[in-house]
């Protein structure tokens, strides 16, 4: 029928129309002095709208116009406003996409995303400290962050370095006291793309060689976000802070006190915890794995005094510091810890530890002799199929 036919049939211009409202509220603008009736406050483009009319043109915002738009918005805002700004324009642009059709972006909403990333990108490149900032301050758009990599990926040897220096500054300035996961989220937010992850295990303190177990806690660019910890000795004012109320002997009042600053430590702690190992995992899927694994392996190798019955603590990582180094790796064994995961643990490689990058032959003097183990390991090479 006619009703039917009409039903989905777009009116003339009903596209542009539509559009051309969507831009409007990307942008926060308008062409006309008198806003339309809106929650979101719209900003007018004065000299636009005179370039319009000298043209002949109608007064709506073009996809030819974005620039325009861009640059007469620009000197309103300065600094970090005008990153503020930018920021919620994507933000906006990426709701106007979920509007459309699978979430993905129509022509002009990709020019209006690849216009914003470039003013961004331009500003980072210029000052890094910005996008130091925002990765702290933010949950940075992930389609932000891969579309600047992908527009600047020349530019990312010089900026990464930048960018990650005062974040680690900040993280090993932090303590419990203090919000733990803003910094600790913007390394996290970087390790999901991986042109930022190349760049990260490219520094130059990723993991040198010669570094004792201390310098690699305190210097490396993992190293500080493993030692937050409440134990008096490391962390006095966090363990006084914490635990300085509790009286001894302890009374009832003080058994609640220490309980619940114990359940805030431990919540603290754990959210850290995944967080940290999220971003190690994120650093292995960008396909880094051997740059991860070597990291870990310094950290094991610089400690290797701590099995030993008397050792010097001196140059030697922290007792926070390996906790939670331990907790973080204990994390990847819970798939094949589980007793009902049968098919996980069928993928350890008992042949790992012969061939892998630590001689464990001294943790193995319960099992077979020195002779025997060599032996073993010879016969059990890494590419050769378990009977």
């Amino acid at each position: 029928t006619a009703t039917e036919k009409g039903k989905g049939a777009r009116k003339p211009g009903s596209r542009e129309a539509a559009e051309n409202a969507s831009r409007w509220r990307v942008f926060g603008v308008t062409l006309r002095p008198t806003a339309p009736n809106t929650r979101q406050p719209l900003h007018f483009l004065p000299a636009l709208a005179s370039e319009l009319r000298g043209q002949g043109l109608e007064l709506r915002l073009r996809e030819a116009d974005i620039d325009s738009i861009l640059l007469e918005r620009m000197p309103g805002l300065l600094g970090p406003a005008w990153t503020g700004y930018l920021m919620q324009c994507f933000t906006r642009a990426l709701e106007e996409r979920d509007k459309g059709e699978g979430g993905r972006p129509g022509p002009w909403q990709a020019t209006v995303e690849r216009a914003i990333v470039s003013q961004l990108g331009l500003l980072f490149c210029d000052t890094p400290q910005e996008l130091a900032t925002l990765l702290v301050s933010h949950d940075v758009p992930p389609a932000l962050l891969a579309g600047f990599a992908a527009e600047f990926a020349d530019d990312l040897p010089q900026l990464t370095p930048q960018v990650v220096r005062p974040i680690h500054e900040l993280i090993r300035g932090t303590t419990l006291l203090q919000p733990v996961l803003p910094p600790l989220k913007a390394l996290l937010q970087l390790s999901a793309h991986p042109a930022f992850v190349k760049q990260l295990v490219a520094q130059a303190n990723w993991c040198p060689g010669g570094w004792r177990a201390r310098q690699l806690q305190t210097m490396s660019l993992l190293g500080p976000c493993l030692q937050l910890t409440p134990i008096g000795t490391e962390a006095p004012a966090v363990c006084e802070h914490f635990f300085g109320a509790v009286g001894y002997p302890a009374g009832a009042s003080d058994v609640q006190t220490l309980e619940s600053s114990n359940s805030l430590v431990r919540l603290q702690l754990t959210a850290v915890h995944k967080l940290l190992a999220q971003l190690v995992k994120n650093v292995i899927k960008a396909g880094q794995r051997e740059p991860m694994l070597d990291w870990l392996t310094a950290v094991c190798r610089a400690n290797a005094d701590r099995a030993k019955m008397r050792s010097d603590p001196l140059p030697l990582a922290t007792d926070g510091f390996l906790a939670n180094f331990g907790a973080v790796l204990l994390t990847f064994c819970a798939p094949f810890t589980d007793g009902l995961s049968r098919q996980q643990m069928a993928k350890v490689d008992p042949r790992y530890v012969a061939h892998g990058r630590l001689a464990l032959v001294d943790d193995t003097h319960f099992a077979m002799s020195s002779d025997e183990f060599r032996k073993w390991a010879d016969d059990n090479p890494p590419g050769l199929k378990a009977a």
